[in-house]
Order: structure tokens, then sequence, then C-alpha cells
């Protein structure tokens, strides 16, 4: 049909050892610390990973990283993954 896709992954959200992400009832389903989401979002783009709840690591491809605004801190969490993503010579672009 002509639709393009991208697949999408969360900076500051935590995943599930099955690659769900973690109910946000529970009170550790966020990833609000910037350095902390950062860390995700690099991990995502660069070493294709996710360390899940359990700490084991899920396989990851995504074209987007995705921080939720209504995440508490998302301006600075959004300033902290654009930061370490460039800083890690990941290439920021607009998807269309």
């Amino acid at each position: 049909m002509g639709f393009r896709l991208a697949a999408e992954a969360f900076a500051d959200r935590v995943y599930e050892p099955d690659g769900t992400l973690r109910n946000r009832t529970l009170s550790d389903a966020l990833l609000a610390e910037p350095e902390r989401a950062a860390q995700q979002a690099v991990d995502i783009a660069v070493r294709r990973r996710i360390v899940a709840s359990d700490s084991s690591e899920l396989t990851v491809e995504a074209n987007t990283i995705c921080v939720h605004s209504d995440t508490p801190g998302s301006v600075a969490i959004a300033r902290a993954v654009n930061q370490r993503l460039k800083d890690a010579g990941v290439l920021l672009r607009s998807f269309l």
C-alpha cells in the first residue's frame, strides 16, 4: 500500500524478559533518570540490545527511539538521549 514503516523502541521504558513493556502500574516501569534512558538508547542504536528487568539481554531492531512526553523529566531525558547518541556516532535524522 506504499506505507513507510519504522520499528520503534523506547528509551524511557523498562522491558520484560519476553520483550513486552513493564506494566506502568509498577513503580519501576519507567526510566526517569536521563542517564539511564540515554544508556538504553545507545544500547538500542549501537548494540541492538536492551537489558530487561531481570538483567537478561534482548535483541532489538529499531529504526526510531521514543521518549514519552508524559514521563517525568522527559525534556531532560530527550536532551541526554540526543547527546549520548551523537557522542556514540549515531546519525540522527528525520524519518521522512
